[in-house]
């Protein structure tokens, strides 16, 4: 959640960017408009999570519960962004083409930096994005349309490898961190423990 400040500025930024260029081209205003206004819902949602989780901690029985928030969420977001390649894509429009695969390629590279720490979501939002553009690459009926959808199934490979290395590195470190920290506490314990039996021998000794 610490990172859905980024991911979720960050995303409703690239939204209206890409609303702002769409709308010069053969796009209808009020689908577009429609589009947009879904992501922005969706993006409030993640940052209202955010607030919430932030102002009152969950205690570590909640933890499952608000990683399925998370997930759904992201992958909600994925799915707005694989709807606007259904809804936008176009081959035969330069601009519509260059958009649609610059946004793509951007937030999957971008999402991966943040997102790793929670590979669930990453993947959620993955699958909902990027499947949809290789499909209608590879349906677009030319030879760089073909090639684009290889090299786009490519880069997805490497994302979802990267995603899981990240992760599984997260992970390692935080368990390390963990049994350091238990580590010093039960060093504490122990220091404790045997002032507290020199003092208890010192006493009768004095006495």
């Amino acid at each position: 959640y610490k990172q859905q400040l980024a991911t979720a500025g960050a995303s409703s930024i690239i939204a209206v960017f890409l609303a702002l260029i769409l709308w010069s081209e053969s796009v209808s205003p009020p689908l577009l408009i429609g589009w947009l206004a879904s992501m922005l819902v969706v993006q409030i949602t993640r940052l209202t999570l955010r607030v919430l989780f932030f102002r009152s901690p969950p205690p570590i029985e909640a933890a499952p519960r608000w990683e399925r928030l998370a997930v759904a969420t992201t992958a909600a977001a994925g799915i707005g962004w694989g709807s606007s390649v259904l809804l936008f894509f176009d081959p035969a429009a330069p601009i519509n083409l260059v958009v649609t695969t610059m946004t793509a390629t951007g937030v999957a590279a971008g999402g991966l930096a943040v997102l790793s720490a929670l590979p669930a979501a990453y993947f959620a939002y993955l699958f909902m994005h990027i499947p949809p553009l290789i499909f209608l690459l590879a349906v677009a009926g030319s030879v760089i349309s073909v090639f684009f959808a290889a090299s786009f199934v490519f880069f997805m490979i490497v994302l979802v490898s990267s995603a899981r290395a990240i992760g599984a590195m997260i992970k390692e470190s935080l368990r390390l961190r963990f049994e350091r920290i238990g580590m010093i506490e039960q060093d504490r314990k122990s220091t404790r423990l045997n002032s507290s039996h020199v003092s208890e021998f010192r006493m009768p000794s004095s006495a």
